[in-house]
Order: C-alpha cells, then sequence, then structure tokens
C-alpha cells in the first residue's frame, strides 16, 4: 500500500470515527485544528502554483507517466485564485523538496466565492478519473488525489462501514 492509499484511508478512518461516535462536532473547526496542528506547523511549504509550473510533483512521478498535476490540479489551483485570492501551499516532503505530500488553499470569508470554490474543485475532480480528496474547514481546504484504484477501495471501504452502522 503506498503513501495516498495510506493517506486516504487515515482520512476515511477519522471521518468516520467522527461521525459514528460523536453527538455534533464542527467537523469544519476540527479539519481547520488539524490542519494548523499536523501541516502548517510541522511541515515546509511553497506556494502551490509557483511549484508545479516550476515542474514540482504531488500525484504524478517519471513511473507514472500521469499528468494530473499540471493537467488537472495546477488549472484548478489558478481558478480557485481567479475566484478569490487567497494562500494556497504545497506542503513539501522532508526528504524531497520538489514532491508535495497535501495541497492547502486558503478560504475566502465570502460564502459566495466558497460556493464558487466547492463547483471548481467538484468540476476538477470530474475530469479525474481517480478522486480529490477534500477536507473543507471553516479556513482551509485540504487536498490530496488517489488514483482510481485507491478511490474503489475507499468507496467501498466507506459502504460497508454504512452497512455496519444500519444493523
Amino acid at each position: 500500500m503506498n503513501r495516498r492509499q495510506l493517506a486516504g484511508i487515515h482520512l476515511l478512518l477519522v471521518l468516520t470515527s467522527c461521525l459514528s461516535g460523536c453527538g455534533k462536532p464542527d467537523y469544519k473547526k476540527f479539519a481547520d485544528k488539524m490542519v494548523q496542528k499536523n501541516v502548517l506547523e510541522k511541515r515546509e511549504s511553497r506556494r502551490a502554483i509557483e511549484f508545479f509550473e516550476e515542474d514540482g510533483h504531488f500525484f504524478d512521478d517519471e513511473e507514472s507517466g500521469t499528468n494530473v498535476d499540471r493537467e488537472i490540479l495546477l488549472p484548478l489551483l489558478k481558478r480557485l485564485m481567479d475566484i478569490a485570492s487567497t494562500e494556497q501551499l504545497a506542503m513539501l516532503h522532508p526528504d524531497d523538496k520538489n514532491r508535495a505530500l497535501v495541497l492547502l488553499v486558503e478560504l475566502p470569508k465570502d460564502a459566495e466565492a466558497r460556493k464558487k470554490m466547492e463547483q471548481a474543485v467538484s468540476e476538477a475532480d470530474d475530469r479525474f478519473d481517480g478522486e480529490i480528496l477534500q477536507q473543507w474547514g471553516h479556513e482551509w481546504l485540504q487536498m490530496d488525489v488517489v488514483d482510481k484504484e485507491t478511490s474503489d477501495f475507499l468507496k467501498e471501504a466507506e459502504e460497508k462501514t454504512r452497512q455496519r452502522q444500519r444493523k
């Protein structure tokens, strides 16, 4: 299992445990807290658009032959920047500064701009055969990308969890 599969499973487990065991928690507040504590305070970052324009890697690698970084993510980040000029960060791998572990986009205060951002991310996700994993907070959008095989695995695991909860 690779890093992306583990990240997806981790995200699924966190959300599933909160959904099954919490009253009415503020999931967005929790998401922002996790971004602050586990990402912003612990990782080095670069401006995301510049990172990709300067040949940084997030999903793609030399062996995969995919172009998700430049064909899906870079246009998405530019579109989000057009909607609202907020901070966008590629959080760097500690051992490889040319590889990002996660993408963060600061969210605007304006509700209409947020709605347009949600639509833009949804449209980008629809153009990709894998999945753009999204964690929306009040302040930050955290994104990761998984391939189709991992996406199918996560959806199957989520469905099994729902079935167990119904019993």
